[in-house]
């Protein structure tokens, strides 16, 4: 007959197998993990288990494992957590918090992890810049090592419509001398006092918090802008002054505010979850609706292979450091799947999904990187990518990255819709389909821009700025249309004729249209340009329509720009080898507003002049004449570009001229650079001889007027 044991039979207690293990009490073996039953929960979806969970909670005061075995815990109130060092691990078990009574307040939850200690507030009491590991403050009394600290001026940085966006940082203390704290990370950002106040809170926080294999489950109410006005509430997870979180694994359903809200949270992972949003008739573009997870005024955040459906953002943040999403799908969001991130700093989404979502992601942020991602479908007035207004008379300026992404768009939507200012953007392997880039430009500065080996239908600057775009690089683009458009790309300069917008260069384009377009190349006449602007070796493929189209009068370029070796299938008088360049001057007669060297042999420029008897087109024939520049002579030698002149001045040969210099073997090399004192030039080809004292003399175009077919 087998002898049934109880665990006082047990006796000397519970020895672990393997070497160095020591015996312990059977009692405290069974402690290492609590179980919410152990304090009367059922886990029967019937009974109200809040008041024994929260128990089972309050006994691990030191930390330790809280286990949900397999079963439905109801709860009607949030359950509070307030120790570091907990593990909650489900068993595929549900937290049903569908009979909660909902308030609209920040931070109710189905469990709350919040820091049981206060904040101390002081102030920045000299300014601190960019980079900087240490910052003087006011007082240091209160603070201590491995605190949470966040610094904010009231000093604007950009603004996002009628909401400001101010400087700030989110860092830990790593020591304390006085009142000099050493930050864990460098400063992003100058944190200025000249006139300005820099707000400094320091908080302890609790730590180490693992939260696996649950199901959460909200009452699915309805309350607008989640985060906008108290109403964030009914969350899953709200985390508030911690560090080192750990989400995985879990579900998350019908809830209302965020499935994970971080707030003064330092290392924080979500990952392998699902979040479904409650109601599947909220309007597309609507401002309602929880979000996935929502990460504000911290640093370093994970987001990583999870999904989610019917949700407002599938993950946000703002005032947070370092955040990257990966492998991640969302289907169905109201607004963008991917957050738009208020002033968020190092931002990377990469090999994510969204589908049917009215956009992949607003960027708010100053630093970004969206790469290798994937937008497919979604409402007519869908986007891949928008952005944030940041005006160029705030000191905030975006660094974009959008790299290898493939976005389906419907209708005439953007895959691109910038209104913001850059100082680097980034555009580049991207297929777009038949969708637009935009840069708009009312009040913005787009400056160090790469736009480049794209498949896309335009690229387009529109509207004119008072701050000039600088630095702009189109080039190696692939468009393609079957809608009729003005043009594939379109340029407009800057409204300010003395500091213009300036060093465009637009090079290695192609285009194979089926319809009648305006001309691959466009560059306005709405604003003034400089004297650096390239259009060179571009192909447009389609025999109705122009190459390259320039519609401004000599007023609007400081110098014409280099038009050359492009090329169109236009069919005209000439032969469409000869149908290189295809230039609008102005409404006179005559070009000769445009009678400079920077035009080559075969390229056309046209003019409007509205009588059929004029000439409607000039062509630059073969042969040219060569006008010698008095005074100039020229030294050079063989294989080598570089060039002493004497005698040169400003008016002479400049650059962008074309130029001969007799003997050295080259006709009509363009002039690239030329130094302060006029008297070093480098040319566009190494010279075949060398030179001593040789004359030098200016390529002038001869033009020949034709009517064009």
């Amino acid at each position: 007959m087998t002898k049934t044991r109880d665990l006082a039979d047990l006796g000397g207690g519970f020895i672990q197998s393997g070497t160095g293990a020591v015996q312990r009490t059977v009692e405290l073996k069974l402690q290492d993990v609590v179980s919410v039953k152990d304090f009367g929960a059922v886990g029967d979806g019937v009974t109200d288990d809040t008041a024994a969970i929260q128990a089972a909670i309050d006994s691990l005061s030191n930390g330790g494992t809280l286990l949900f075995p397999f079963g439905v815990y109801i709860i009607t109130d949030s359950l509070e957590v307030g120790v570091s060092n907990l593990n909650i691990a489900g068993n595929n078990s549900t937290i049903d918090g569908s009979g909660m009574e909902i308030a609209a307040q920040r931070g109710e939850a189905l469990i709350r992890f919040v820091s049981p200690s206060a904040s101390v507030a002081t102030t920045l009491s000299a300014s601190a810049s960019a980079g900087d590991t240490q910052i003087q403050v006011t007082s240091s009394t209160g603070m201590q090592v491995g605190n949470l600290v966040r610094c904010i001026s009231d000093k604007v940085q950009y603004r996002n419509s009628s909401v400001l966006a101010y400087f700030n940082d989110q860092n830990i203390i790593k020591a304390i001398t006085g009142a000099t704290i050493t930050l864990e990370h460098p400063l992003t950002y100058d944190l200025d006092i000249s006139g300005n106040t820099v707000s400094v809170t320091a908080v302890s926080a609790i730590e180490n918090l693992k939260v696996t294999g649950l199901t959460f489950i909200g009452a699915g109410e309805y309350f607008p802008n989640p985060t906008g006005g108290g109403g964030a509430s009914h969350m899953g997870l709200y985390f508030y002054k911690a560090k080192n979180v750990l989400v995985k694994n879990c579900a998350f359903r019908n809830l209302q505010g965020a499935a994970v809200w971080a707030e003064y949270v330092n290392d924080i992972e979500v990952s392998h979850c699902f979040i479904e949003g409650y109601d599947e008739t909220v309007a597309t573009n609507s401002n309602t609706a929880f979000y996935g997870v929502y990460f504000v005024r911290g640093r370093n955040a994970r987001f990583t292979n999870s999904s989610g459906v019917r949700v407002r953002h599938l993950a946000d943040s703002s005032e947070w450091y370092d955040f990257l999403q990966a492998n991640c799908l969302a289907q169905s969001t109201h607004l963008a799947a991917f957050g738009s991130h208020e002033e968020t700093y190092r931002l990377c989404v990469s090999n994510c999904t969204a589908t049917n979502c009215y956009a992949f992601a607003t960027v708010r942020a100053l630093t970004a990187s969206i790469v290798n991602n994937t937008f497919q479908s979604g409402p007519l007035t869908s986007a891949f990518i928008s952005t944030a207004t940041m005006n160029a008379s705030d000191p905030g300026r975006m660094r974009l990255v959008i790299q290898g992404n493939y976005a389906e768009t419907m209708g005439t939507s953007y895959a691109v819709n910038l209104t913001t200012s850059t100082d680097l953007l980034k555009i580049a392997n991207n297929d777009f389909a038949d969708s637009f880039i935009r840069c708009y430009s009312a009040n913005q500065q787009f400056a160090n821009v790469t736009i480049s080996d794209n498949d896309v239908s335009v690229v387009d600057f529109i509207g004119t700025s008072a701050y000039p775009h600088t630095n702009v690089h189109i080039a190696n683009n692939r468009f393609y249309t079957d809608t009729a458009i003005t043009g594939h790309v379109i340029i407009r300069g800057c409204t300010n004729s003395t500091t213009p917008s300036d060093y465009f260069f637009i090079t290695g384009n192609s285009c194979v249209s089926t319809v009648d377009i305006g001309s691959l190349i466009i560059i306005r006449n709405e604003g003034y340009y400089g004297e650096h602007f390239v259009v060179k070796n571009n192909y447009h493929y389609n025999d109705t329509s122009r190459c390259v189209t320039i519609q401004g009068t000599g007023a609007n370029f400081k110098s014409w720009p280099i038009v050359e070796n492009n090329y169109t299938t236009l069919t005209d008088s000439f032969g469409s080898s000869d149908a290189q360049a295809v230039i609008w001057a102005d409404t006179s007669s005559t070009p000769s507003n445009l009678a400079d060297a920077t035009i080559r042999r075969g390229d056309i420029i046209e003019n409007r002049a509205p009588s059929a008897a004029n000439a409607k087109a000039w062509v630059c024939t073969a042969g040219g004449t060569f006008g010698s520049i008095t005074g100039v002579t020229a030294t050079t030698t063989a294989g080598s570009s570089t060039v002493t002149l004497v005698g040169n001045t400003a008016t002479k040969v400049y650059p962008g001229s074309y130029i001969t210099i007799a003997g050295e073997g080259g006709s009509g090399r363009r002039v690239l650079t030329v130094s302060a004192d006029y008297a070093t030039i480098t040319l566009s080809d190494n010279a075949t001889n060398s030179v001593t004292g040789a004359d030098v003399s200016r390529n002038n175009p001869t033009l020949a007027a034709s009517n064009l077919a």
